[in-house]
């Protein structure tokens, strides 16, 4: 179905503006929503593009097509900066501690 992996995307798109709306206005509610914004980010950049064709209706994976450096480098950016987003989330929830040292 065309145009359905940029439903997902759109998707996406909304929970993390909600995350960034959520961290200027300092809202008690910001580590929780960038916590779930990161992490759904990285598993739907993984699911859609890099996971193989497993369905039609959201697979756009990087394997199908002659990807060149610069694609793979804004699909990796994206995934680096939200996993980024869900430490530094977590770790202001209280669930990952900075090791010492």
């Amino acid at each position: 179905m065309p145009g359905s992996a940029e439903l997902v995307g759109v998707g996406g798109f909304v929970v993390v503006a909600a995350s960034c709306v959520l961290a200027i206005r300092r809202s008690d509610l910001a580590p929780a929503v960038s916590l779930f914004a990161g992490v759904t980010t990285v598993l739907g950049f993984v699911v859609v593009h890099l996971l193989p064709n497993w369905w039609s209706w959201v697979s756009d994976p990087f394997w199908s097509f002659d990807a060149n450096a610069l694609s793979w480098a804004l699909l990796i950016a994206p995934i680096l900066a939200s996993a980024y987003l869900a430490t530094l989330a977590a770790r202001e929830l209280g669930l990952y501690a900075e090791q010492p040292g």
